[in-house]
């Protein structure tokens, strides 16, 4: 049995030297690995940033900030345009004191969002830590 699974294996040919087979003067083409490519674009899903948030929350209450942060960045990828988003992350970002993270996501939410409620609060805190324009 062993004899006849062995002769049914075809014998296998020396890995070709790269560039070997091509003809004079050209070099070979060399292909990206995975790590190379970018990121594949985030599709806009409002359904897939409140599933962010509902996670993030989990983590917020459990005061696993870190986590929570990810999942409210995630959030912001979905859907760029949620203030909840924003006033979520930038709550966990001062539980975790990043500070200076809280200030410039605070920065981005006045210059996104002129109208909401929370807009004058947070340029308030920007002015009085000096880094509102």
């Amino acid at each position: 049995m062993w004899l006849l699974a062995t002769a049914m294996v075809p014998a296998q040919q020396p890995n070709p030297v790269p560039g070997e087979d091509l003809p004079q003067g050209k070099a070979p083409v060399l292909i990206r690995e995975e790590v190379d490519k970018p990121p594949a674009p985030v599709v806009r899903d409002p359904a897939k940033a409140e599933q962010e948030i509902q996670i993030g929350d989990f983590y917020f209450k459990r005061e696993n900030y870190r986590a929570a942060i990810g999942r409210y960045r995630e959030a912001l990828l979905y859907r760029p345009d949620y203030p909840l988003a924003y006033e979520k992350l930038i709550r966990a970002l001062g539980k975790n004191k990043e500070e200076a993270s809280a200030r410039k996501v605070m920065q981005e939410y006045v210059e996104k969002f002129p109208s909401e409620k929370k807009t004058a609060q947070y340029a308030r805190i920007l002015v009085q830590k000096g880094t509102f324009k």
